[in-house]
């Protein structure tokens, strides 16, 4: 049973240290993007966003860390470098071959890869790249932007048809959620900034002012949500795009105690996706019954 045990947890390791989970995070944030707007899949897409996302994150995981304590999630990175090299490479090779065939969007995509790699760049040591490091004081905002660009407006430039308050209602709609996410998630991170000398709101505003804005953010999320009825009125959609907010909002307090990786990577990471977890087990649900 114990060996049994242990082998679970290392498959997990792999799944969500591993960078495997995120990447499916992605992909079923955008996956819910199309369903929302009732357009056909784009598989090409999928696969670029799997292995480009696979491929960013095991290049930020595989830089130098300063962290003087070493979280579950360090240690297990500074275990596995050759892993994480390996792939961070095929990663960078695979989601290259799909970029091919999405050329026509190479511009947003170009510019989402420049803005990935300055999310990176304070732990770039090397001295050409200390310029970037100014950017660390709003790598809370743009990073919520790159998730919410690459799940909803890359999505959005395959669809050849939709209204276009309707795509900039639901981009604020899941900006304001992936920005609760990252704000915890820096809340997490505040030491290991401080130590690098990166500023963010976390580190700049006392406890209660950040309360407030992630009580702001989950508030304008509910709203957005509602307000999307107007152009969806699906019980299902719009039931399916609240769910994440409510969780998030029960999980506030948990989030602000724990320092544990494997909450924040798995948990929180998750709730992102919980709008196409929820909708497809309601198409699931809805195809048995009927």
């Amino acid at each position: 049973m114990q060996k049994l045990k242990g082998k679970i947890i290392q498959i997990a390791d792999y799944l969500i240290f591993g960078n495997i989970f995120i990447a499916v995070c992605a992909i079923l944030m955008s996956y819910y993007t199309f369903v929302v707007f009732n357009s056909s899949l784009n598989y090409t897409l999928f696969g670029f966003i799997f292995f480009a996302t696979i491929s960013s994150y095991s290049f930020h995981s595989y830089l130098p860390t300063s962290e003087k304590e070493y979280s579950d999630k360090v240690s297990w990175v500074l275990r596995h470098k050759n892993y994480l090299l390996i792939s961070l490479i095929a990663g960078a090779i695979t989601s290259t071959i799909f970029l091919y065939f999405l050329r026509q969007d190479f511009k947003l995509i170009l510019t989402l890869i420049v803005f990935t790699v300055l999310y990176s760049s304070p732990k770039i040591k090397f001295e050409n790249f200390t310029f970037f490091k100014r950017f660390g004081t709003a790598k809370t905002l743009y990073l919520a932007a790159i998730w919410t660009l690459v799940t909803v407006s890359l999505p959005l430039t395959m669809i050849t048809s939709f209204n276009s308050n309707a795509g900039i209602l639901f981009f604020l709609n899941r900006f304001f959620l992936i920005y609760t996410v990252c704000i915890l998630f820096d809340l997490k991170d505040k030491d290991y900034d401080i130590q690098r000398g990166i500023k963010s709101i976390v580190t700049i505003l006392n406890e209660k002012k950040i309360h407030n804005i992630l009580i702001t953010c989950i508030i304008l999320f509910f709203i957005t949500s509602a307000a999307f009825y107007i152009f969806n009125s699906s019980i299902i959609i719009i039931a399916s795009l609240i769910i994440p907010g409510i969780v998030l909002f029960f999980l506030l307090k948990r989030s602000k105690e724990t320092k544990s990786d494997y909450w924040f990577s798995f948990a929180l990471d998750g709730i992102m996706m919980l709008s196409s977890v929820f909708y497809l087990i309601a198409l699931g649900f809805k195809i048995i019954f009927n």
